[in-house]
Formats: structure tokens, C-alpha cells, sequence
């Protein structure tokens, strides 16, 4: 790595919405000094292993033309797409990845409406990979090799509101986003969708790219 280079992020956004879903915490992200890539991946199209080659050469790109720490933030699936990148190819300035309601061990919501037309229909085929019937190192060993921040909300309204038995954001309960052997853990108040728009979760994700550690 290049001594005092510009360190970068790579966004990774959620399932259903797109790029735009983070536009906030990248400009946020940006005015903390980062250099950041908002990228919009086909996500209703592919399967989580897929998205994860298709964002390959981009992620290679990245790498390749920053020599500073680079960096990787996933919401929600995101998250996991992140992790199986970085089985493919993790570059030797990669840093430190953030998930954001990323749900690790699975989504019990998941088990629950996968079989159903319209879930099928708005998710994709990266709806299926998202049930509790897998192993936690589906998308890479649990505990990884980097350094990973966990963040989840701490808001349960959302679709799993009246479903979900434990703390959860609404959607994700809270033992899937942050199961233990995490590097750091931070909850903010937000739901599932909200977690990357509040001010908190942009200057807690800068805290941990600069040190590894949400709070200083």
C-alpha cells in the first residue's frame, strides 16, 4: 500500500433496490475523505454467487487503480455478496469489510416465503440463497481471515415484525447479523431498510475503515 494514499469504499447495495439505496452513505462517506464506488448490480437477476463474478473485474479494477486500503460496506445482502468476492479475490490492499443487517446465518423470513410466487418474482434467484438451511461459511469461512464490522438495527418494524422471536431490525434478527467471531459489533436505531441512511452508521463505518474499531 501506498503510504497516506486515499483510502476507497465499494458499496454494495440490498436486495430489490439498487445503487440509489446508498447514495446517502456515499456522499456521506466522501465528505469523511474516502473515495467511494456506488455500485449497481443486477441483483433480481443473478444468485449471490453470481453477483459475486459478475462484480469481479470491477472489484479487480478497483484494486488495481487505488493503491490506498480499500475497503468493501454490503447492506443487507450486500453483505454476503461482499464475502463471497473476497473468497474470489481478496487484493493485498484490501482492508476491512461492513455488513449492515447482513443476515449471515440466514433469513427465517426467508424460510418462510421463499416457495411463494411473488418473493420469487421480486428477489430473484438470490431469494433462495438467502434461507437458515445452510451452513454459516456459505458465502466463506466464519470467522474470515479480514477484519469485518457488524452492524444491525435495532428497530424490529418491518416485514418480520409480528414473525420474528428475538432483537431484530424488523427483518433480520440480530444473532444472524452479528454472530460471534465478528472483529467489532455496533447497533444503531434503525430499521432493516434504515440502517445505511442515518448519520451515525456513516461516521461509525469511517471510525472502523481508519481503525478497526466503530468507536474511537
Amino acid at each position: 500500500m501506498t503510504e497516506g494514499a486515499k483510502q476507497t469504499v465499494l458499496l454494495l447495495h440490498a436486495a430489490v433496490v439498487g445503487a440509489w439505496s446508498l447514495n446517502l452513505l456515499g456522499r456521506r462517506l466522501e465528505r469523511e475523505g474516502f473515495k467511494v464506488i456506488n455500485h449497481d448490480y443486477p441483483n433480481r437477476k443473478l444468485t449471490i454467487f453470481e453477483a459475486a463474478e459478475d462484480i469481479l473485474p470491477l472489484w479487480k479494477k478497483v484494486a488495481d487503480e487505488n493503491p490506498g486500503p480499500v475497503h468493501i460496506a454490503g447492506h443487507s445482502m450486500g453483505g454476503l455478496v461482499a464475502r463471497r468476492l473476497l473468497n474470489l479475490h481478496q487484493p493485498p490492499n484490501f482492508s476491512r469489510l461492513i455488513t449492515m443487517g447482513t443476515p449471515h446465518k440466514g433469513s427465517p423470513l426467508a424460510d418462510s416465503l421463499h416457495n411463494w410466487i411473488f418473493y420469487q418474482w421480486l428477489f430473484g434467484p438470490a431469494g433462495q440463497d438467502l434461507i437458515t438451511a445452510r451452513p454459516i461459511d456459505w458465502p466463506g469461512p466464519w470467522p474470515p481471515a479480514y477484519e469485518i464490522g457488524l452492524v444491525a438495527g435495532s428497530v424490529p418494524v418491518g416485514p418480520g415484525t409480528l414473525t420474528l422471536r428475538g432483537r431484530s431490525d424488523g427483518t433480520v434478527l440480530a444473532e444472524s447479523s452479528q454472530p460471534s467471531g465478528g472483529t467489532d459489533y455496533v447497533t444503531v436505531p434503525a430499521t432493516h431498510t434504515s440502517i445505511p441512511y442515518l448519520k451515525i452508521t456513516a461516521k461509525l463505518a469511517a471510525n472502523f475503515f481508519r481503525t478497526g474499531r466503530f468507536k474511537i
